[in-house]
């Protein structure tokens, strides 16, 4: 997730190390215009989420996604929109086409540019301006839960809208696909 901010924590140079900063554990990497990329859980734990007695934080709620619609008339999410915001980027997403017969056709949504991180390398490609890469840019909330042990947890739930017209032909919703100019904005 990309956030508007000064990391508070210390930031990493150099390439990313897939087995320990894809934990749950905030790893901030600083970008110069104060964003930060921060891996978190996807579906939103509010952090007023309280530990049953003898368990874990249940994720009970299966907030994946949220409704853009629908934002001022959720606590969970009403409470997010000014100070919360940030962006998931990704390559692509899938997407289920319900079918006859109780059966889902699965496509993958993507721009059709070519991958930013190749399989099997180590480095994270640096990209100039001029470089395309397929990546899409979905509007997010995020949320921090800490447990009473000082276990922290930072999750995320994808915006999403009412499908567009050709997009509705396999699903009636899809993400809030940011353009450059909304992205930048903080």
């Amino acid at each position: 997730c990309l956030i508007k901010k000064k990391s508070k924590t210390s930031t990493m140079d150099g390439p990313l190390d897939t087995a320990s900063d894809t934990k749950h554990h905030s790893t901030h990497h600083t970008h110069k215009d104060d964003v930060v990329l921060d891996f978190m859980k996807w579906g939103l734990i509010p952090s007023y989420t309280k530990i049953p007695k003898g368990g874990k934080v249940k994720t009970q709620f299966n907030m994946i996604n949220a409704r853009s619609e629908g934002l001022q008339k959720s606590g969970a999410f009403r409470r997010l929109l000014k100070r919360q915001r940030c962006v998931v980027v990704v390559d692509g997403f899938y997407e289920w086409q319900k079918m006859a017969a109780k059966r889902k056709q699965p496509y993958f949504i993507h721009t059709g540019g070519k991958p930013c991180v190749v399989a099997g390398e180590s480095e994270v490609k640096n990209l100039d301006e001029n470089d395309k890469c397929g990546l899409l840019h979905l509007a997010a909330l995020y949320d921090v839960w800490k447990g009473h042990d000082g276990e922290k947890v930072e999750s995320v739930t994808i915006l999403t809208t009412a499908s567009t017209k050709s997009f509705g032909k396999i699903h009636h919703r899809m993400p809030v696909v940011l353009s450059d100019e909304e992205r930048k904005e903080k």
